[in-house]
């Protein structure tokens, strides 16, 4: 769920910044703020992506057995 969002801020972000760039507004000081908006959100990926990648790297493994318990 936190992906789908992350990436949906990705897309609302872009397309802002391609709106205010064929707009004509799009100058230094937009451009820096676009920056930041953008650093932000890659370190924010970071914060999001990175728990989840290692969760589905070094989850615990399962029992081959029929009830599937998780060992603890």
């Amino acid at each position: 769920m936190v992906l789908r969002i992350y990436a949906l801020i990705w897309l609302l972000v872009a397309a802002s910044a391609v709106l205010i760039f064929f707009t004509g507004n799009f100058n230094e000081l937009t451009l820096t703020v676009f920056g930041f908006i953008f650093s932000t959100l890659f370190f924010m990926g970071l914060l999001a992506v990175l728990p989840w990648w290692m969760d589905k790297i070094y989850a615990p493994k399962y029992y081959a057995g029929k009830a599937r318990k998780r060992i603890d």
